[in-house]
């Protein structure tokens, strides 16, 4: 059997909960006999070690499979039924009724960790481990899961973490961890996180849970109450598990759902037709149902479609109230209602026509956008508008909004096979579309496709009568909502609605992934004080402003026009166009300017443009035209390289460039952005029509906390395009395509990959989560391969593992860690990504007072950055001089390494460059690529050679006293407040400080001076050679004090380092000569034996111990080092350095 195949299928089946108290265990499932021969496909009943793995259906808390442990086979459970026993996290707060269920072997558990309150973890903390492994022994093969909270194990304790998976049995083997949780953890619904989202179980978002009382009692007090007050929002996601199940053709864009109590409350059973009432005392009439418990829904809330909302305009709060007989309209039992009555009856309740009439016409219009107006996409989305009033028998009313979901790339596609075959598109009705009048007829079917686009309509005209005309209608009918019966309603698409507003999403709102739509990223609305995308705020602001003189309908144009640049490739530039796009309800035509470009011919270019974007402008206001990749277009002139007719075609295209622009910019409501990489590039004629300038930089730590909580979201992660696809046939189709979904494990946090991901850009943390899958995938397949997990002889499956972790592949903290190392390593050289070196405190030795410096010099500004709100300038340059070989370098890299700082080495050569400006330009983008990778320290090894004193030079053109210059600005900028300097730290080094510009050296800059000299005391030393030989085997009569005491105090770091080596490589060397003493006596030997000699390699392979392999280093090697030690700097320049110190310190 293949390993991605399961065992069995899963089976759908009725569920009963049960608390019985006979029963001592918890989570134990009873099943009947048919269901066991189908489950174990066995004739043999033999409940012994057998377990299953449930899925509860239509609660959006109990979203993943689950392992139980097989109790009894009940005969008196009807086929497919099974009994829940002892559930305990939820009580008897339940109402779902079906559930999936398939065997399941499960793996062992190495590893729980159990949360208790202060109470039971001071008693357990108190017992000895002789009572504690007890107390695992007796809890063998128990089920454990995460998130439960397991009474089998230890009371009211809660296992949050289970390794290698989510779910699994105790061995003998398996390690338990207590700690405690301030908190006290308690037995209700509360104590289940799980994602507001269905098919989620990793959030912590669970407050709003509470438990429900079943019993009418509570509600006899509103009896006499007619009408109730709701809260309204939209449903996150379309609701597939509903009580009692709706009819197929029913439309479910007017179902509403509460939570269980609240229908008690209206009074109504689940599934009954209700009024709602706006502000405005306009009755509506939908179809409500109890949302299945247990849920993290909202009381008194109602939660209906998004769309249905929007053609609503978006009510905060409904009056609901049941529906009475003198509700119901005097026509119901008219002889044209009786007639549609019995047309429609199979396939709707009748309650349908009690509440609703049918539509004799309706009249359906296109809004204007890119999409719709392109004939490439027309034939898709008006058979797509077809097969919506097909699919369903739709409720709508006059001004409803009709959103119609695309692949554009299926559509392209069909259009190049079929073209434009659909005859008489302007009517609906099937018959309508039934006429062969080409060889090549569109096909009247068409696959879902992939779709990532919306084309919308709008209902402008419907009524009951064909008499009655859209000017006749009064107020109270263009408001009343009609059936549409394709085979009774005439329905025509009639008319294009220009510079129309197309509804806004937002986070709160969010239709846009209620469509099933790929999940995109919404940057944060910031407040005043936020810093969080500065850019997007920006940007949203000068769009928020060009749509209010749109609505308005201002005289006053604002010709808004936006470049946004970024050195760095990957940041998100065309991201925050569409996803600003999307929020704020605008239409956007994306044009890349690669695809425009006609080499020679830029009149002809700039006609394509215009074709492309004539109609769309008249059209499709308000408008973004964003053009990517400006530079391919429009080039800065370069008058030393191009001939003058070659410049004037240049300057021709231009101007009609812009000529062309300010034409679409008197139109209200459009808006030109576009983007750029190399601001520098861009032509001055084209710079001169953009009024505003937005630099996209790198994410911070902050932004890249908010960009990782999107990326591993399990939506945005798993994302699928089939929004109704069942379960059952889902979970098969994952193992057949191996396409599975993904779950980041709960402890993974997204601050903890901000923090290790400093420097990389949006594109690159996209890469580190898509690796991340694959590793913890492969990680999977290495289990099975390894053949780790027996249960009594039978290997774990692939599904197994799936199942254990509720269905998902578990993205483990060890996947992430390892593919940010690989993105680093890979994109390190081709972007300058920086990286944190590995030099501890512990690595460097006798600097014990220079710690204490940076300590109080870097540490204060990351830890308490509120100090430094009201303007004041942080110090954060630090200047080391000294003799050579004294530790400047290693102390830098062991400043990155404590404060998890990323680490810039510059040398003076890597910033100059022939050109001139390029060598400033070099030390710009030093600093802006440790801006962009912040927290992060710039280190100038060597810094006399990169700013020495101007004036002294004697380089014609200046170079370096540019460079001084530029570098001092930069400096300037890390230091105050609002320079974009957070949280850089800029450290200079130098064996010649006098050499250095004196601007260098004043408050601001490089204002903290620390002199790392030579050790002074034989205690020093001793602390050096320590640090140095912590990783060195020692031999036990080594005393290091001895050979410090023979050192003179003109050794330095490096000095000592020297020594250090030299002993090492004496040991080696005596060992080696051991070793080949050993291998020549075994071959003697092995020759009086009538034995060939062995190499030296094989008898490491076969004769050779640990201790012929270990390098002890001895006492004699640190004195044979020491007295070949030559020290690198005398006594005379020693003193030079200490009155080079005193000069300094003097100052």
């Amino acid at each position: 059997m293949e390993p991605n195949t399961p065992i069995s299928s899963p089976i759908l089946v009725n569920t009963i909960f049960l608390n019985d108290s006979t029963v001592l265990s918890n989570d134990l499932v009873s099943i009947s006999k048919s269901l066991y021969n189908d489950l174990f496909d066995s004739d043999v009943l033999k409940i012994n070690d057998k377990y299953v793995s449930i899925k509860f259906l239509g609660s959006s808390l109990l979203s993943d499979f689950k392992v139980f442990k097989l109790h009894s086979i009940d005969n008196n459970l009807d086929n497919y039924f099974i009994k829940i026993l002892n559930f305990l996290n939820f009580h008897q707060n339940l109402t779902i009724d079906k559930s999936l269920i398939i065997s399941v072997n499960p793996i062992f558990l190495d590893h729980i960790v159990i949360s208790l309150n202060s109470f039971y973890y001071n008693i357990f903390n108190s017992l000895p481990k002789q009572k504690l492994k007890l107390i695992n022994d007796e809890n063998l093969k128990n089920i454990i899961k995460i998130n439960n909270i397991n009474e089998n194990i230890i009371n009211d304790g809660k296992v949050i973490l289970t390794e290698p998976f989510n779910q699994g049995l105790i061995s003998n083997e398996t390690k338990i961890t207590l700690i405690k949780n301030s908190n006290t953890v308690t037995k209700s619904i509360n104590d289940n996180p799980t994602n507001n989202n269905s098919n989620s179980n990793n959030s912590n978002n669970n407050n709003n849970i509470s438990k429900f009382n079943l019993s009418l009692t509570g509600q006899i007090q509103n009896q006499f109450q007619y009408e109730f007050q709701f809260n309204v929002k939209p449903l996150p996601h379309q609701i597939n598990n509903i009580i009692p199940d709706p009819l197929l053709k029913e439309d479910d864009q007017i179902f509403g759902f509460v939570k269980l109590s609240d229908l008690i409350k209206l009074g109504s059973f689940s599934g009954d037709f209700i009024n709602i009432k706006l502000k405005n005392k306009t009755l509506f009439k939908i179809k409500l149902f109890a949302l299945i418990e247990p849920n993290n829904y909202s009381s008194n809330t109602i939660y209906l479609s998004p769309i249905f909302l929007i053609n609503l305009n978006k009510p905060k709060r409904l009056i609901l109230s049941k529906i009475i007989p003198n509700d119901l309209d005097s026509d119901s039992d008219s002889d044209s209602n009786q007639k549609q009555q019995q047309n429609l009856t199979n396939q709707l309740p009748k309650d349908y026509f009690s509440n609703f009439k049918v539509a004799k016409r309706a009249t359906i219009s296109r809004i204007s956008s890119p999409i719709s107006l392109n004939k490439t996409y027309q034939p898709i989305f008006l058979l797509k508008l077809k097969q919506f009033f097909e699919s369903k028998f739709r409720l709508v009313k006059k001004n409803d909004l009709i959103p119609i979901l695309i692949d554009l790339q299926m559509a392209r596609n069909y259009f190049d096979i079929y073209g434009d075959t659909i005859q008489n598109p302007n009517t609906l009705n099937s018959s309508n579309l039934d006429d062969d009048n080409s060889s090549l007829q569109f096909p009247s079917i068409i696959p879902k496709g992939n779709n990532n686009a919306i084309v919308w309509f709008i209902i402008t005209d419907i009524s009951s009568d064909d008499n009655i005309i859209n000017n006749q209608n009064n107020h109270t009918e263009s408001l009343e909502q009609f059936i549409i019966d394709p085979s009774q309603t005439k329905m025509v698409q009639s008319g294009i609605i220009n510079n129309f507003k197309l509804p806004s999403n937002s986070t709160s709102f969010n239709w846009y992934e209620y469509l099933n739509l790929r999940p995109y990223f919404k940057y944060p609305s910031n407040n005043s004080d936020s810093v969080l995308f500065s850019y997007a705020k920006k940007l949203r602001k000068l769009i928020k402003i060009s749509l209010t003189s749109f609505k308005n309908k201002s005289k006053t144009n604002l010709k808004t026009t936006v470049l946004l640049h970024s050195l760095t490739r990957g940041v998100g530039k065309v991201t925050l166009v569409r996803s600003l796009a999307i929020e704020m309800g605008i239409n956007l035509i994306e044009l890349n300017c690669y695809d425009l470009l006609i080499p020679g011919q830029d009149l002809k270019t700039v006609g394509m443009i215009r074709g492309k974007l004539d109609k769309i402008v008249e059209s499709c206001s308000p408008l973004i035209i964003f053009f990517t990749h400006f530079d391919a277009l429009c080039k800065k002139n370069d008058s030393t390289n191009d001939p003058s007719d070659s410049m004037d075609k240049k300057n021709n295209f231009n101007l009609k460039f812009i000529e062309m622009i300010n034409d679409y910019l008197k139109k209200p409501g459009i808006i030109f952005i576009i983007s750029i990489n190399d601001l520098d590039k861009i032509s001055e004629d084209i710079r001169s029509l953009i009024k505003f300038e937005i630099p996209i930089s790198v994410p911070n730590e902050n932004e890249r906390n908010e960009i990782f909580k999107f990326l591993i979201d399990f939506d945005t992660l798993n994302y699928s395009r089939n929004s109704e696809s069942n379960f059952y046939h889902e979970f098969i189709e994952v193992f057949k395509t191996s396409n599975f979904k993904f779950i980041p494990r709960n402890d993974i946090v997204a601050s903890s990959l901000s923090l290790q991901s400093a420097g990389l850009t949006p594109k690159d943390l996209n890469v580190i989560v898509r690796n991340a899958k694959n590793i913890s995938l492969d990680y999977y397949y290495s289990f099975i391969r390894n053949n780790v997990g027996l249960l009594k002889d039978r290997q774990i499956s692939f599904h197994d593992l799936i199942l254990a972790t509720g269905g998902y592949i578990s993205i483990f903290p060890n996947s992430f860690e390892k593919s940010i190392n690989e993105t680093r390593g890979k994109y390190s050289d081709s972007i300058g990504a920086p990286k944190i070196p590995n030099v501890k405190w512990e690595d460097i030795g006798g600097l014990d007072l220079v710690k204490d410096e940076i300590l109080d010099t870097i540490e204060m500004p990351l830890k308490n950055p509120e100090l430094f709100n009201n303007g004041l300038k942080k110090r954060s340059g630090i200047l080391f001089y000294g003799p050579p070989g004294t530790g400047k370098t290693l102390l830098a890299k062991a400043i990155a390494t404590n404060f998890s700082l990323n680490f810039f080495s510059v040398k003076g050569p890597e910033l100059l460059n022939m050109y001139i400006g390029e060598s400033e330009a070099n030390v710009r983008k030093v600093f802006q690529k440790a801006r962009d990778a912040k927290p992060c320290v710039i280190f100038f090894d060597e810094l006399d050679s990169v700013a020495p004193k101007r004036g002294n030079q004697g380089d014609s053109g200046g170079v370096m006293d540019r460079i001084v210059s530029q570098l001092l600005a930069e400096l300037d900028g890390m230091s105050s407040s609002d320079g974009g300097g957070d949280d850089v730290f800029v450290v200079g080094a130098t064996n010649r400080p006098d050499l250095l510009d004196d601007a260098l050296l004043r408050p601001g800059r490089f204002d903290k001076m620390l002199y790392l000299g030579v050790s002074d005391t034989h205690d020093k030393q001793l602390k050096i050679l320590e640090a140095l030989t912590r990783k060195f085997k020692l031999d036990e009569k080594v005393s290091l004090k001895e050979v410090a005491e023979t050192c003179a105090f003109n050794f330095t770091g490096a000095d000592f380092y020297a020594l250090c080596s030299d002993a090492m490589l004496n040991s080696m060397t005596r060992r080696a000569g051991e070793v080949d003493k050993k291998v020549k006596d075994y071959n003697e030997r092995m020759v009086l034996e009538g034995k060939g000699p062995i190499s030296l390699r094989t008898w490491f392979d076969v004769v050779a111990t640990s201790e012929d392999t270990d390098v002890v280093v001895q006492q004699q090697d640190f004195i044979k080092a020491r007295n070949e030690l030559i020290p690198s700097i005398s006594a005379d320049e020693l003193k030079h350095y200490i009155k080079v110190r005193e000069s300094f310190e003097n100052i």
